[in-house]
């Protein structure tokens, strides 16, 4: 019997499974690598000459790391599904998908990012790689709004991970972010107060304190916002950006508890202690001047008004290239509307569409950052504000109905664009397709199918004849 087991594994070994020389790379096909691994051209030579074994696995997988190295994602993601496909079995093959689903992240496709990761995980759920792959696994989770996100960071973080402990700040604010898009601000203020205490030297301790402002204010004390800030004032250097930070949002809150002469004040200090033309100043000065805007409103005060269009007129063009420019021109259409100066709420709207985004992103500012996710969003109204402009005060529905496809083609679910879509196409005359669109925002249940379902008994009751 045990002749018998030894002959089988003598023909596994010979005939079924991959030669040796496929699963360990020689020392001579390693020095081979190590010379190739950084020229493409040497790397396709090893491929044609190793099709099928281990050394052209290793030249496949490393000609798609230095396309993904060098931003050439489409490039990098063909080369790993080569690796994947055509050497299975391989650590390469397995390696493969891990890059794959770093690839997907990078494209924003994260939910066939977070499966590659998934998978690569049920072939090496440990070792530092794993680590790597887990960290990526939880960002994936968070882009895709996955329900196991916060307890699979918990979990994250009470295991063993010595190659990415330096990303745990990141991951725990992830915490924080969580709970506040999903309306437990109880829980987010508790986290970020957390977070603060574990990693008090990390800028991500300095986010979690603005993230505690915002919490209180959200809760309706303001007054506990405005004790945290003080707090921040005596913990921090008085000229340091941290105390400036203090400082603006201390003058946000007195803004809107409508103390109006305090927040001026905090926004002068930011002034006086910074540099011209510097991030504070620059903050400082839209600050002031929509501290006018919200007094003039709340007190019907034109000149003042008048005042505060100035400041942001001389805003824009000052920071001109600043993405809080794009920001102060909404503004500027909002007073231009107010005062039924169509063609200026006209021209600013087509200012902050122009903004590229490309500028902020270009300059490697977070995806989860206010500043990048607040001017998609402005972009986003500018189109929509646009629109509705065009159709009802200058009473073009054809150009209207191009700001809302817009918007339409990246969110085809935004339904206050659909909604005025549907209008525009009413006023064009094209009013089955109208309908079609008012029916689907009424059967869909969506927040505006009330409107949506009167119109529909207006264009109704039009075609039976009734008035």
């Amino acid at each position: 019997m045990k002749k018998q087991y030894l002959l089988l594994a003598v023909f596994l070994l010979f005939f079924v499974l991959p030669a040796p020389a496929q699963w360990v790379l020689s020392p001579a096909d390693s020095s081979t690598f190590e010379n190739a691994k950084n020229d493409e051209q040497l790397l396709r030579q090893l491929i044609n000459a190793h099709q099928g074994d281990r050394l052209g696995a290793a030249a496949q997988i490393q000609i798609g790391r230095i396309a993904y190295d060098n931003g050439r994602f489409d490039d990098a993601e063909q080369e790993f599904m080569v690796t994947y496909r055509q050497y299975i079995n391989t650590p390469e093959a397995q390696a493969a998908m891990y890059e794959l689903g770093r690839v997907k992240f990078k494209k924003y496709q994260f939910p066939e990012a977070e499966t590659y990761i998934k998978e690569y995980l049920k072939t090496k759920p440990t070792g530092r790689d794993a680590e790597r792959a887990k960290f990526l696994y939880i960002q994936t989770m968070e882009e895709t709004k996955d329900a196991a996100y916060a307890d699979s960071i918990r979990s994250y973080l009470a295991t063993p991970h010595t190659s990415t402990m330096a990303k745990d700040p990141l991951v725990h604010y992830g915490l924080v972010r969580y709970y506040g898009r999903t309306g437990n601000i109880a829980k987010a203020l508790e986290e970020a107060k957390s977070l603060i205490q574990k990693y008090p030297k990390t800028k991500y301790a300095n986010f979690a304190e603005s993230r505690i402002v915002d919490c209180y204010c959200i809760m309706g004390k303001p007054e506990e916002a405005v004790e945290f800030c003080q707090s921040l004032l005596k913990k921090y250097p008085s000229n340091s950006e941290e105390a400036a930070r203090a400082h603006r949002m201390l003058g946000s809150i007195r803004m809107n508890t409508t103390q109006y002469g305090l927040s001026r004040s905090e926004y002068q200090e930011q002034i006086k202690q910074g540099t011209p033309g510097s991030p504070r100043v620059m903050k400082a000065e839209y600050a002031l001047a929509i501290v006018d805007v919200r007094e003039g409103r709340a007190k019907n005060d034109t000149m003042l008004l008048a005042t505060a269009m100035k400041k942001l007129k001389i805003f824009v063009k000052k920071y001109s290239e600043d993405p809080w420019s794009s920001r102060a021109w909404m503004d500027i259409a909002d007073l231009s509307i107010a005062k039924q100066d169509i063609p200026s709420a006209l021209d600013a709207y087509d200012r902050i569409i122009a903004f590229d985004t490309a500028y902020i992103a270009g300059r490697k500012i977070s995806r989860h950052s206010n500043m990048y996710l607040e001017e998609l969003d402005r972009i986003k109204q500018a189109h929509l504000s646009k629109g509705i402009t065009l159709r009802t005060q200058m009473k073009n529905p054809k150009d209207a109905m191009s700001e809302f496809d817009n918007i339409l083609t990246g969110n085809p679910n935004n339904t206050s664009a659909s909604l005025n879509k549907a209008l525009c196409l009413v006023d064009l005359g094209r009013k089955v397709e109208a309908k079609t669109i008012l029916q689907q925002l009424v059967q869909n249940g969506t927040n505006v199918k009330g409107a949506a379902a009167q119109i529909l008994k207006k264009l109704d009751d039009k075609k039976g004849g009734k008035k």
